[in-house]
């Protein structure tokens, strides 16, 4: 389960449905699709910060659980719309345990490596026939330095490939922060005012350079 928040998405996976530990080997891990496995990247900032980019991998859930632990109550609570001091195991491993296509995330990390810590993360589900919702977060201490936009792009830009054509983000009213950056994604934003939150559509395809992806 995703849950809502900055935004949040129902995760209908679940890794561990016996309530066992998820046992994943390191070929299993690494086993990824082309298309996930390529964006193994670089993700440098402007500021000169040596980031990098991948899939999220079965073996992230303790990395989620370490992620989860240094947000703010602010950021949980904007992400998942209520308190969750940690992350319990089960739902870290549901969190890692994704399809690489109607259901995907992808991880920021500081430096490369897959044991080096998780700042950003951004995933999406499938909600419909070409359309998806997604949640973003990043660590408190990285936010502002336009880790989010070009995380929110690179997901996009998967979705696409996907067959995806829109994203659905549920914002409650009060993250400015995650309001104004779906505002400048660079992609046409729809906003429709719910009860406690604002609907907000993004039209993927008008995204500079998504055509391109597709």
């Amino acid at each position: 389960m995703l849950t809502h928040g900055q935004s949040g998405i129902p995760d209908s996976g679940d890794a561990s449905a016996s309530g066992k530990p998820l046992i994943v080997s390191q070929t299993e891990a690494l086993a990824l699709p082309r298309d996930a496995a390529e964006l193994d990247s670089p993700f440098p900032l402007r500021d000169g910060a040596a980031l990098h980019q991948r899939a999220i991998r079965l073996d992230d859930a303790p990395r989620l659980q370490a992620f989860h632990h240094r947000l703010s109550d602010r950021s949980i609570f904007f992400r998942f719309s209520g308190i969750m001091p940690e992350l319990n195991r089960e739902l870290a491993e549901r969190l890692s345990h994704v399809d690489y296509s109607d259901r995907m995330a992808i991880v920021v990390t500081q430096g490369r490596g897959v044991d080096k810590p998780i700042i950003a993360v951004a995933r999406y589900e499938r909600n419909g026939p070409d359309s998806a919702e997604f949640a973003l977060a990043v660590d408190d201490s990285w936010q502002g330095r336009g880790i989010g936009p070009r995380l929110l792009m690179t997901l996009a830009e998967y979705a696409s490939r996907k067959g995806f054509t829109s994203l659905l983000a549920n914002v409650l009213y009060d993250n400015d922060r995650m309001l104004a950056m779906l505002r400048h994604s660079g992609m046409l934003t729809t906003l429709r005012i719910r009860e406690g939150y604002a609907e907000a559509w993004l039209d993927i395809i008008s995204a500079k350079g998504v055509d391109d992806a597709r």
